[in-house]
């Protein structure tokens, strides 16, 4: 069995585990110590995740970054993002040289829109500061002694004076892992329940018929009959289930609900999905739109109403719901409000690795804040998706991962407000 030394050893060759390293490296050299820094990742290749982000894109981060935009932690997420904001990760960017553009929404990409730009850039940069990458490295164990730590695995030893724990979580398909978990169990570390986030919400109804289907519109989750969060956008609709970044955006608390029966942290005892599908007009404006319809086509059925008006298969599906005979003015009423509230019952559904992040994870209560280590032992740190904060879309979940893995890493250090 080969014994190899380092300085810091990270686990994890992702968007965090890149970021930490490269971090660790900076700060070693900025105290004059030209120690090793070595990555040891799971997977045949280094950031492979991270190439699928953003569709291939990869939204780095967002100008609009902000607290508001996390859940989980929030004492972990403000800690990490007063010292390390939007500021500090596109300087951390503009010093690697990648070259970026935002778009309207302040969504931040590589200026080719190719996430293997992104990659490219810290693999270099991880070439200039002497890091090694050892991958198809499946670290079985973490062993502790007074002088340093063991990371083990069926073929090989790593020594180290540091550790940094940067395995991801399991989603993403076939791109996940539960590694990172793994090691925490046998470290002794707590952490909060897992649950999907950033995901497609099945619902209950029979929406076969709906399949491909996109509209614009306002979705809204409700728990126990009060309105959670609203979101507008492109909604997609599946053989089975609800998509769209809209739906995404809600999907951590579908999730939380059927994993925690709390919604926010409250007690829930039911949750629904309601659909505005024309959101610039009020239930009277709708109705006013149907009746002026049924004023110039007075033979028109439910469905040919509609159809002048949304997607002739999503017609088809209202009307059904409604299950008019005849259109009248309380027909009008009924299409009207399936128009501004159309429901949907969401389902459990167990399929962790389709989501784009896992929920849950290591809170403050097991680490320092200021560096990210846990309090437990003051060697090994964290970073990325094992601490229990999540964001949504738009480039929030990246921001994360580069922000805690520079901490890790030892930048930005110091005590958070």
């Amino acid at each position: 069995m080969e014994s190899i030394k380092a300085h810091t050893a990270v686990i994890g060759a992702g968007a965090s585990g890149l970021c930490a390293a490269i971090s660790a490296a900076r700060h070693l050299r900025k105290q004059g110590n030209h120690g090793k820094v070595i990555i040891l990742e799971q997977a045949h290749k280094a950031g492979r995740k991270l190439l699928a982000t953003g569709n291939g894109r990869c939204n780095l981060t967002n100008e609009n970054l902000s607290i508001q935009s996390f859940h989980g932690d929030m004492k972990i997420a403000d800690s990490v993002f007063s010292r390390c904001g939007f500021a500090e990760i596109t300087d951390f960017f503009l010093s690697l040289g990648l070259l970026t553009r935002t778009d309207d929404a302040g969504r931040v990409y590589p200026y080719s829109n190719r996430s293997d730009t992104v990659l490219s850039t810290l693999l270099l940069a991880c070439k200039k500061y002497g890091i090694e990458i050892i991958t198809d490295f499946t670290a079985i164990d973490i062993e502790r002694s007074v002088h340093e730590l063991k990371i083990i695995s069926e073929g090989n030893i790593v020594s180290a004076s540091q550790v940094i724990i940067a395995c991801g979580s399991k989603a993403g398909k076939g791109l996940g892992t539960g590694l990172g978990y793994r090691l925490l169990d046998k470290l002794g570390v707590p952490y909060s329940p897992l649950f999907s986030s950033l995901t497609s919400i099945e619902v209950s109804e029979n929406i076969k018929r709906l399949k491909g289907i996109r509209v614009r519109g306002e979705v809204s989750l409700i728990a126990d009959g009060k309105g959670i969060k609203s979101e507008s956008g492109e909604i997609q609709f599946t053989d089975t289930a609800l998509s769209g970044i809209c739906v995404f955006n809600l999907s951590r608390y579908a999730g939380e609900f059927f994993r925690l029966n709390t919604v926010n942290g409250s007690s829930c005892k039911d949750i629904s999905i309601k659909i505005d599908l024309m959101p610039e007009f009020s239930f009277t404006e709708k109705c006013a739109i149907l009746s002026g319809r049924k004023k110039a086509f007075s033979e028109a059925s439910a469905a040919e109403l509609l159809s002048g008006i949304i997607d002739s298969r999503l017609a088809e599906y209202i009307s059904g719901r409604v299950n008019a005979k005849i259109v009248n003015d309380s027909t009008i009423k009924r299409l009207a409000n399936e128009l501004s509230s159309m429901n949907f019952t969401p389902v459990k559904s167990d399929k962790i690795d389709n989501a784009q992040v896992t929920a849950g994870g290591v809170t403050s209560r097991s680490l320092d804040l200021n560096t990210l280590a846990l309090k437990s032992d003051s060697r090994i740190r964290l970073c990325g998706e094992l601490l229990d904060v999540d964001g949504d879309c738009g480039g929030y979940n990246l921001s994360f991962a580069w922000a805690s893995g520079m901490i890790a890493g030892g930048l930005y250090r110091g005590v958070s407000t």
